[in-house]
């Protein structure tokens, strides 16, 4: 199989010795299992989490060979972006006045959402930038929503800020993303927060800790990009 693989041009031959010399059941499978594989007939599992994986289960066959293991989702790639859509935000931020965090969601691994917190961070301080110098901002301080913070080579980080300077940061993968719909994110995400700190049981300044906040933005989080109402 995996000269098979080789000679289609799907495995490279120069990873045909790196492969380990194993079997692995689907939630046991990692990224130094699968290198790349062919659009269209297979898709390629090395970036997906573990997690990600266990949802794909029953869509998922293994096939083993005497090299190690091969991964194929039985899914086109209209179905996988399907599935994909919504996915697209891997971690939500609301900063309160003083820069405390009053709400911090990740939407992927752990090993991520670390990196995810040291981008919120960072973002802050354009925030602050264009906080302090309005004429360097332009227009964009003259609405609640800022626009693009910066871009990194994986994600782009956008930000809104409100009258009384509490922050929404979101961090998405999609590069392509339409400003409409990162406008749209923001207003049903600042209208949860009103309605959450609107709570007679919430304390002003203390971080959200409320089920039913959280389960309001994961349904934002994962419409955002498809088009469809709330």
């Amino acid at each position: 199989m995996i000269d098979k693989l080789e000679t289609n041009g799907i495995l490279p031959s120069s990873r045909k010795q790196a492969l380990p010399n194993l079997a692995m059941k689907i939630n046991e499978l990692n990224e130094a299992t699968i290198n790349e594989v062919k659009k269209e007939m297979f898709y390629d599992i090395k970036q997906q989490t573990i997690d990600e994986l266990k949802e794909h289960q029953q869509n998922v066959s293994i096939k083993l060979s005497p090299l190690g293991c091969v991964g194929f989702i039985n899914i086109s790639a209209e179905q996988h972006r399907q599935q994909r859509k919504g996915r697209m935000i891997l971690f939500v931020a609301i900063v309160g006045h003083q820069n405390n965090p009053l709400y911090l969601q990740s939407f992927t691994d752990a090993d991520d959402a670390l990196k995810l917190h040291h981008i919120v961070h960072c973002s802050l301080d354009v925030i602050e930038e264009r906080v302090n110098n309005p004429k360097k901002s332009g227009p964009t301080l003259n609405e609640t929503y800022l626009g693009l913070l910066y871009p990194t080579e994986n994600y782009k980080v956008y930000g809104y800020l409100t009258s009384t300077k509490i922050k929404f940061i979101l961090v998405t993968t999609d590069l392509d993303v339409k400003d409409v719909d990162v406008r749209s994110f923001f207003r049903r995400f600042h209208a949860a927060f009103v309605d959450a700190v609107s709570n007679p049981f919430h304390v002003p300044g203390k971080k959200i800790t409320s089920k039913a906040f959280a389960s309001r933005v994961g349904g934002i989080v994962k419409l955002f990009g498809s088009g469809a109402p709330l």
